[in-house]
């Protein structure tokens, strides 16, 4: 885990994805964002802050081809698990404030081992955010 030397703020739109988060009980929104191969972001999972309708919360943000799924693919998704959310927010517009990296995006030999992965990774979001060390 390392705080970003810069902060990184962008905006989109959430857009229906695969829903193999859902599936796997870590449900997320795709965010849909113009450009998103000009993003000076590398791939990987980061810590950040959701802000949607006038609100912010926590959120686990991957950025990526989701390889563990996407063996062949290599268009870039942005998605994010919002921690304490459960809303259809489909079509709705989203700011993401990216303040931590967590780890690179790798793929998976089992969904049993990147839902292990996932899991340890909201509990590391849940302590940084916990500690007030988001901004």
């Amino acid at each position: 885990m390392k705080k970003l030397d810069k902060e990184i703020l962008f905006k989109g739109i959430v857009v229906h994805g695969l829903k193999v988060g859902r599936k796997l009980g870590f449900p997320t929104a795709n965010i849909l964002v113009d450009n998103i191969d000009q993003l000076n972001v590398s791939n990987g999972v980061y810590v950040g802050k959701v802000y949607y309708d006038n609100k912010s919360y926590d959120g686990l943000v991957n950025i990526g081809i989701k390889p563990t799924f996407n063996l062949n693919e290599k268009k870039r998704t942005i998605e994010v698990h919002i921690l304490n959310f459960n809303e259809n927010i489909y079509g709705d517009h989203l700011t993401l404030h990216l303040s931590h990296f967590l780890r690179s995006e790798k793929a998976f030999s089992t969904q049993e081992s990147l839902i292990d992965q996932i899991q340890e990774d909201i509990k590391l979001a849940k302590s940084i955010t916990e500690q007030s060390i988001l901004v």
